[in-house]
């Protein structure tokens, strides 16, 4: 495959090449006879000056001499009659210092006969092409002075055609030079125009492998720069798309592993209340009850059946903040005011309860839904797991950017191992409890979406006597309210 620069420096080559072969073969066909015509249009003036000359009687060699040193041709004043040589350029003749009886002139080793043209006659008047005596053609004119004299004007053919040679060797020689000096321009300059194009190839070779780092650098507004900055963009632009796919694949594949999650831990959580269910349902079918057990029975069925319906109200909940399909509505929440709330409202129902609320007024912008079912999931989890009549202490702390609640109860500690594992769904450090029906196994992970939709982050560290849950809200967007 030949390269740009190849391809430039031979077009050009070709180029001058045949622009030269054109100017010579003009120069060949048409050089002649535009030299003849303004030669027969030089001898008109030459004549009309001679002529001007005669009618004041005043023609001398010198003058012949001068017009033909000027024009470089032979000028000839010869008699009509005996066709002597009266007046020459060359210094011959009658009055020039030297006769001519043979009726011959010289002109630079040229001899051409007027005693073989009758010059007397009219007929011969004109341009003519007659031979020299050595058999060259010569372009002539003859033009009357006086019924007594005539002018000839002559110049040899083969002086136009010697001017045509050493033209086409000119042209030939300057031409190669051109050629030469400027095949290494071109060479050169393609060189420079080459380089963007190199750098373009790389460019979007390495963007066929994916790789987007490349970037091109523009020098200019020409044509290729330009180029340049719209691969420039088409790679930012797949880029981006490509990312866009990439994190649209990656969504999809979290999807379709909440969903195979959400299959597997569904059917293993509805497998024993329905069981349950089955199984009680049977038996007061099938009166296998006495009477005073079947209200224990109805309450049973009952109680399972709210359980799974809870079940699935948090596998919604969570499987929308997982997808992101559970948009917040985020709103001014002063801290202190919605702890007393929600605590006012478990009171009533938890009458034994005691809390202990350190807080100190401080507003931050969240969704106070959201909020409450993670802190009745807090709460709910302290109740499930604290120690009976243990008081739950609730402290609020404001830093520089974020504000930190932490729910601590006495209890069983975590294991170090787990800390991380109860924010999963499902997840429960005491299977026995799952069997008793104690919980769905969602809450925590409920509040880790919860949290994090905010911008925040959920924790949990092990204390003396117990454990203490926290999480974190930013202050950044509560600074403007």
């Amino acid at each position: 495959m030949k390269s740009i620069r190849s391809k430039m420096f031979w077009t050009f080559s070709a180029v001058v090449i045949g622009i030269l072969v054109l100017s010579v073969g003009l120069n060949s066909l048409l050089f002649k006879p535009y030299s003849i015509a303004q030669d027969k249009q030089m001898f008109r003036e030459l004549e009309s000056q001679v002529r001007e000359q005669a009618q004041t009687g005043v023609i001398t060699t010198d003058l012949l001499s001068d017009l033909s040193a000027a024009y470089g041709v032979q000028l000839d004043v010869v008699d009509r009659i005996t066709g002597d040589v009266i007046y020459s350029s060359s210094g011959i003749g009658q009055m020039g210092g030297g006769a001519n009886r043979s009726g011959r002139g010289r002109m630079q080793g040229y001899r051409t006969s007027y005693d073989q043209m009758d010059l007397s006659s009219d007929a011969v008047m004109g341009f003519r092409q007659p031979k020299t005596t050595r058999g060259e053609d010569v372009l002539m004119l003859i033009s009357p002075l006086d019924p007594s004299t005539a002018l000839v004007v002559y110049r040899p053919v083969s002086m136009i055609d010697r001017s045509v040679s050493q033209a086409n060797r000119f042209v030939w020689l300057v031409g190669l030079l051109l050629l030469a000096l400027g095949g290494l321009i071109i060479y050169w300059l393609a060189g420079r125009q080459v380089k963007p194009i190199l750098a373009l190839h790389k460019q979007t070779d390495r963007m066929a492998e994916l790789d987007f780092s490349d970037r091109f650098l523009p020098s200019g507004q020409d044509e290729i720069n330009r180029l340049g900055e719209n691969i420039n963009a088409i790679s930012d632009k797949l880029s981006q798309t490509i990312g866009t796919l990439e994190s649209d694949v990656q969504k999809l594949t979290e999807v379709d592993k909440v969903r195979k999650h959400f299959i597997a831990s569904v059917s293993h959580e509805f497998k024993s209340p329905l069981g349950l269910i089955k199984g009680y349902t049977e038996a007061l079918k099938y009166s296998l009850v006495s009477p005073e057990e079947e209200d224990r029975y109805y309450d049973t069925i009952i109680g399972e059946t709210d359980r799974m319906d809870q079940l699935v109200q948090d596998l919604i909940l969570l499987m929308k903040r997982e997808l992101d399909q559970d948009p917040m509505k985020p709103e001014p929440v002063e801290v202190c005011s919605f702890l007393e709330m929600v605590l006012a409202r478990h009171q009533a129902i938890q009458p034994n309860r005691h809390y202990l609320v350190t807080c100190q007024p401080v507003t931050v912008w969240a969704d106070e839904a959201g909020l409450t079912r993670v802190m009745d999931n807090f709460l709910q989890n302290a109740y499930t797991y604290g120690a009976e009549n243990s008081p739950i202490d609730l402290a609020v702390e404001e830093t520089k950017d974020f504000i930190t609640l932490t729910i601590s109860n006495d209890g069983p500690r975590i294991p170090e191992d787990q800390r991380q594992a109860i924010w999963e769904s499902f997840h429960k450090i005491d299977p026995a409890r799952r069997d008793r029906g104690e919980g769905t196994g969602l809450g925590l992970a409920i509040n880790k979406a919860i949290i994090e939709a905010h911008g925040g982050q959920v924790g949990v560290n092990n204390t003396a006597t117990g454990v203490a849950f926290y999480f974190r809200l930013p202050l950044s967007q509560a600074e403007g309210l």
